[in-house]
């Protein structure tokens, strides 16, 4: 052990250059070095406490056999609290000097032969850091001024690994606001984008649809007087020119739904309707899609009226959607099946293909905005991939839910089920 002078000497120092370490590793063989070593200690382990795993874990170490060599530890031990003499200090934050340790069964035998130990916890502001442990071969080796010279280079370290740990916790608060910063710019930008696209999808919509409006309105004119000598040929153009823009109004037309839709602004006018007749008359109205694709749309006949409260144009809506659906997936010349029943809560409106079919893998997306779902190698047909969401949301205005059954290459049933009208309207 040093004399007064020189322990002051050491203890100067370490209180000067304290500040300055970086790092509580950094600060652990500073300690062991710098301090304890030259206070005429031959040996000291400087302990940190693993908070996650809940060790004592040997970071800094001096002494021929334990540190031979720049900053390597041969054997470096994980202690639990509780565990040996190390591990009884840190659990009850207490120094401890043993004289004879062949006399005590809490030691934990390391490198080398050792007789006698001194430990003292790194605690601050009750909150354990480590502990500082040095062995003697000779028994009886520390005096009371061991332990208070080794008490005052603990409390002084104990308190720089707090302001590590305060600064620490800082800088991961520095960094969480700069992430939070980032996101919420990054959120604003994302919004200011999807709003900026929102508004240029409404507005190109509503200038599509009178030109569109127009074009077809004059197309239809034009095949109404048609002469009676009009080549095959220039007929199946008027014809082609029809259907080209009846697919361009749909096109902007869901495009206007769906903007209402995300925006909120979709209005439903709900009243009793009987949706039997009104599906009948939808179907009719359909059948050229279904000419148009070379299939047949079936409808199986009601015979007892079925009410429910809804949106009519809404409905026929959703129900033309399922319809188109049905007949871009269905074989040439196959039958799609509609039919309404009462199913006591509910009535349901189904539409029944027996095309391709949804895979299972596929079941969560087909409701999901600008989705299109065909298993084919080619599709038949292109669309907005809104049809099915627009369909859905309409549903929910009505309190009613759109769903389907499938399975891959047997066809698809499509149903909606709307909240029936008991006894109406009589």
């Amino acid at each position: 052990m040093t004399d007064d002078r020189d322990t002051l000497k050491v203890i100067n120092n370490f209180a000067l250059r304290l500040i300055a370490i970086p790092t509580k590793h950094e600060l652990a063989w500073f300690i062991a070095r710098e301090v304890v070593g030259p206070l005429g200690f031959d040996d000291c382990v400087v302990y940190l406490y693993d908070e996650e795993k809940e060790v004592l874990r040997q970071t800094a170490a001096i002494g021929e056999l334990k540190n031979p060599t720049s900053e390597e530890i041969r054997n470096p031990l994980e202690i639990r609290i509780g565990q040996g003499i190390t591990g009884h200090v840190a659990q009850f934050q207490e120094p401890l000097v043993i004289d004879v340790l062949s006399k005590d069964d809490r030691y934990i035998p390391d490198i080398g032969i050792a007789q006698s130990e001194i430990c003292v916890p790194l605690v601050a502001d009750g909150r354990l850091f480590g502990v500082i442990d040095s062995e003697s071969p000779t028994a009886f080796h520390f005096t009371d001024t061991h332990l208070q010279t080794l008490t005052t280079v603990a409390a002084m370290a104990s308190a720089k690994l707090r302001l590590l740990e305060q600064d620490r916790t800082l800088e991961m608060h520095e960094k969480l606001l700069a992430a939070e910063k980032e996101t919420l710019h990054a959120l604003h930008v994302a919004e200011t984008a999807n709003k900026a696209k929102t508004d240029f999808l409404a507005t190109m919509s509503h200038e599509l649809r009178t030109p569109l409006t127009s074009i077809r309105g004059a197309l239809g004119l034009l095949n109404a007087s048609v002469i009676s000598n009009q080549t095959e040929d220039n007929q199946s153009l008027l014809d082609m020119a029809m259907r080209n823009c009846d697919a361009l109004v749909n096109l902007v037309n869901d495009f206007l739904d769906y903007e209402k839709i995300i925006a909120g602004k979709m209005v439903l006018s709900a009243a009793p309707v009987e949706i039997g007749q009104l599906a009948k008359s939808t179907v009719d109205i359909s059948q050229g899609l279904a000419q148009t694709y070379s299939i047949r749309f079936v409808f199986n006949e009601t015979t007892a009226p079925m009410w429910a409260r809804v949106d009519e144009t809404r409905y026929v809506q959703i129900l033309r959607n399922l319809l188109s659906n049905a007949a871009k997936f269905s074989p040439i010349g196959s039958p799609v099946e509609i039919s309404v029943d009462d199913t006591d809560t509910h009535i349901r409106t189904s539409v029944k293909d027996f095309g391709i079919g949804i895979a299972d893998k596929h079941r969560f997306d087909v409701f999901e905005r600008f989705t299109q779902i065909d298993s084919s190698d080619a599709r038949r047909q292109s669309g907005t991939g809104l049809g099915l969401a627009i369909s859905s949301s309409l549903a929910k205005s009505m309190d009613g839910i759109l769903n389907f059954e499938s399975s891959l290459g047997e066809g698809s049933v499509f149903y909606v089920d709307l909240p029936k009208i008991d006894n109406y309207p009589g």
